[in-house]
């Protein structure tokens, strides 16, 4: 996580600087090594993400909490979850990706005052964009691994569970993003310039334990709350 914020901000810096694209290219080593890391984080995450529906459901049917059932009963949804988590990755990072590209060509008029409104306005695109993603896929865990349902049919049934429930969802993706901001002011403690003071450096190691102490229980908590939801809302989950 360290090596993640240091190469992002370092690179974030220089970018912002030279506004040069081929400013990657000083990176490619670094970005390589973190293309490698995230795919194996990836993949735990989705494993243990895949976990939480059937824990949680074993608590609903008032069961002993057991992690190796809960794994044993999800093993076979692997596929599928890991499916959906790549088309949300790549959903995301397309969307970011526009965003970004038509922010800085909005600010290429002479007409400043257009170019902000022009940011403004596909910044509420993106956002209206990220809700309908979010309605699309909120259900899509439980779902694979509950009811052991392939890529396109979970994805399906959690667009029709979440536009039937699209009020829900919604103060659902509030949680989330609230969680999320937490998560993100935290992270900003943390110190990646090896030449500030000593004090400044504790400081940052201190911010970045607190940092992961609020996003396991962000990320907890929202994994958990998923899949209740889904199970407390009449028809799907009977």
């Amino acid at each position: 996580m360290l090596y993640y914020v240091k190469v992002l901000t370092r690179f974030t810096v220089e970018f912002m600087v030279s506004l040069d694209p081929l400013a990657i290219l000083n990176y490619a080593q670094d970005f390589q090594v973190l293309l490698v890391l995230i795919l194996l984080l990836e993949l735990l995450d989705v494993i243990v993400s895949g976990i939480y529906p059937a824990l949680v459901e074993q608590l609903k049917r008032k069961e002993q909490v057991s992690f190796s059932r809960a794994l044993s009963s999800m093993k076979n949804a692997i596929p599928t979850l890991l499916l959906v988590s790549v088309f949300m990755i790549a959903l995301s990072f397309l969307l970011i990706f526009a965003v970004f590209a038509l922010i800085l060509y909005s600010f290429s008029f002479s007409d400043l005052l257009f170019g902000i409104s022009l940011s403004f306005a596909v910044l509420l695109a993106a956002m209206v964009l990220l809700v309908v993603l979010y309605v699309i896929f909120y259900f899509s865990f439980p779902i694979a691994v509950l009811e052991r349902k392939g890529f396109f049919s979970t994805v399906g049934s959690s667009w029709s569970v979440g536009k039937q429930n699209f009020a829900l969802v919604l103060a659902m993706f509030a949680v989330s993003m609230v969680s999320a901001s937490i998560v993100s002011f935290s992270e900003i403690t943390v110190q990646t310039n090896p030449d500030v003071a000593v004090a400044a450096q504790v400081i940052g190691v201190v911010g970045f334990l607190f940092s992961r102490l609020v996003n396991l229980l962000s990320v907890t908590y929202n994994s958990v709350l998923n899949t209740d939801v889904y199970l407390n809302i009449p028809g799907p989950s009977s």
